[in-house]
C-alpha cells in the first residue's frame, strides 16, 4: 500500500472586477482583512464587485465592509459552497434485451434488417445533495412512459427501458437528455447511442517512420540530419463491405511505388513502404490520406508521421507520457513531477490548464543526472510512461514511480498521479 500526502495549492486571485484600485491587507478603519477596492461611488450609482480564485476556498460566510470617510458598515455574505448538484445519464442499446451496448461513439453495434432494438436509460445522482423533478427526453423516441422518483437522494440510481423499435437502415444516432432540479435550478446530463444496419464502408490508414531501415517503427522519431528515413503505410478496410478505387496520397513524398489492390475486402489490410529519403535541416511532419469507394460512396482517413532533427540520435528512446498537468511555467509543463519542454509556438499552450490530462510524445534527452523531455506532440485526452528502445545511459526514476518490462524492449515507467489542481473535462 502506498500513502501520498495531499497537497493544498496556494489560493491565487486570478481576476478582480473592477480591475483597478485593488489592494490586499487589513483595512485600518474597519479591521476587515482581504481584498480592498478604493473607488468612489456616485449618488444612485450601482456597482458589482467580483473575485475569481484558483485553489481551494473554505466554505462559510465572508465578512465584507463598506466605508465612506470614517463611517462604515460590516456584514456577512454567503461564501462559497461545496454543495454540488449533479446527475449522470448512461444510455444503452440492445437487440435482444440481454446484452446492452453503451454505444457512445459511432458507428456502434451492427444490427440486421428486421431486428428490433430497445434503449435503456440509467440516471444516477453523482452530486452531494438530494435533487428532485427527474425528467427524461429523447431526440427520436417518446420516453414519457418512464417513471422516476419524486426525490433523488445522493448516490441513488434509477433506470427505464423503452422499445422495441424496428431497426432503421444506415447510421443511427439518438440523444437522451436527463434533467433534475435543485433549489429551483435545472441541471442536465445527456448521452448518445449509436448503431448501424446495412452497408457501412470505412477505411483507416496508419503511417509510421523508421531511421534504421525498418527494424523499428514509430509515429515520431529523433533523427540525425545525416540519416535517411523510410515510411510505412498500413491501409485497412474497417467496414463491412468491399472497397475499390483505392488511393494513397502523401503530402510530401510520392507513393507511386505502392501498388494498391483492385479491391480490399472487410478486415483486410494492405502495407507499403517508401523511401529512403534524406532528412532535412529542420523538424518535419507529413500526412498521408487513404481513400476507397463503395457504390459511389467515398470514405477516407489520414495519419501523420514526424521526425525531429537532432545532433545525436543514438539513444533510440521515444517517450510517451499520459497524465494530469500539475504545473505550467510558460512553455514548460509538469506531469508526475517531470518537466516537459513544449515548443513555445505550439498552440496547445493556449488551451491546456492545470488538471487537464494530456498525452505527450517526445524525445528523452539525457545529460548528467537530469532528464529533459522535449515534446514533439501534445494532445489533450483523458498513466503510463513508456520508453521504447535502449537508453544510452542510466534512467533516473522520479519518486513514486517504478520501472517494469525489462527485456522486452518496452520499459514502462509506472507512476501514481499526485496533482492537486482542479480538473476540467473537454468535450
Amino acid at each position: 500500500m502506498s500513502a501520498f500526502r495531499a497537497r493544498t495549492p496556494p489560493l491565487l486571485v486570478v481576476e478582480t472586477l473592477p480591475a483597478e484600485a485593488v489592494s490586499f491587507g487589513t483595512d485600518p478603519t474597519t479591521g476587515v482583512s482581504g481584498i480592498k477596492w478604493d473607488l468612489p461611488l456616485s449618488t444612485s450609482e450601482t456597482r458589482t464587485y467580483s473575485i475569481a480564485f484558483l485553489g481551494s476556498v473554505a466554505e462559510g460566510d465572508v465578512q465584507v465592509a463598506v466605508k465612506a470617510g470614517n463611517g462604515f458598515e460590516i456584514a456577512s455574505l454567503p461564501g462559497p459552497s461545496c454543495q454540488t448538484a449533479s446527475i449522470d445519464l448512461d444510455k444503452f442499446v440492445s437487440n435482444d434485451g440481454v446484452t446492452w451496448d453503451n454505444a457512445d461513439d459511432a458507428p456502434g453495434p451492427e444490427y440486421q434488417a428486421g431486428d428490433q432494438v430497445s434503449f435503456r436509460f440509467v440516471i444516477t445522482n453523482v452530486g452531494n445533495v438530494e435533487v428532485t423533478g427527474i425528467g427524461l427526453t429523447d431526440s427520436l423516441f417518446d420516453a414519457s412512459a418512464c417513471s422516476w422518483p419524486e426525490t433523488f437522494p445522493v448516490g441513488a440510481l434509477a433506470e427505464c427501458t423503452i422499445g422495441p423499435f424496428a431497426v432503421t437502415e444506415g447510421q443511427h444516432t439518438n440523444v437522451a437528455t436527463a434533467t433534475a432540479l435543485y433549489e429551483g435550478v435545472t441541471i442536465t446530463a445527456d448521452d448518445d447511442a449509436h448503431y448501424f444496419s446495412g452497408d457501412l464502408p470505412a477505411i483507416t490508414v496508419e503511417k509510421q517512420i523508421s531511421k534504421n531501415g525498418g527494424s523499428t517503427w514509430a509515429d515520431t522519431i529523433r533523427v540525425n540530419r545525416v540519416r535517411d528515413v523510410v515510411y510505412r503505410f498500413v491501409v485497412t478496410n474497417t467496414g463491412n463491405v468491399p472497397l475499390s478505387n483505392l488511393a494513397l496520397v502523401d503530402d510530401t513524398y510520392s507513393t507511386a511505388s505502392c501498388v494498391l489492390p483492385a479491391e480490399l475486402v472487410p478486415g483486410a489490410s494492405y502495407e507499403c513502404v517508401i523511401g529512403p529519403f534524406p532528412t532535412g535541416e529542420s523538424d518535419h511532419t507529413n500526412t498521408v490520406t487513404a481513400s476507397g469507394d463503395h457504390e459511389g460512396q467515398t470514405v477516407s482517413d489520414t495519419d501523420t508521421a514526424s521526425y525531429r532533427v537532432t545532433a545525436d540520435d543514438t539513444s533510440g528512446v521515444v517517450i510517451i507520457i499520459e497524465g494530469p498537468v500539475e504545473e505550467i511555467n510558460i512553455n514548460i509543463i509538469t506531469i508526475f513531477g517531470i518537466d516537459i519542454e513544449v515548443d513555445a509556438n505550439d498552440p496547445v499552450l493556449t488551451s491546456i490548464h492545470i488538471g487537464d490530462i494530456v498525452r505527450v510524445e517526445g524525445d528523452l534527452l539525457e545529460g548528467g543526472t537530469t532528464i529533459v523531455i522535449v515534446a514533439v506532440t501534445v494532445v489533450i485526452v483523458d498513466v503510463d510512461i513508456i520508453l521504447v528502445g535502449a537508453p544510452s545511459g542510466p534512467i533516473f526514476v522520479p519518486i513514486g514511480c517504478k520501472l517494469t518490462g525489462f527485456g522486452n524492449g518496452r520499459i514502462r515507467l509506472k507512476c501514481h498521479g499526485k496533482g492537486s489542481g482542479s480538473s476540467r473535462k473537454s468535450s
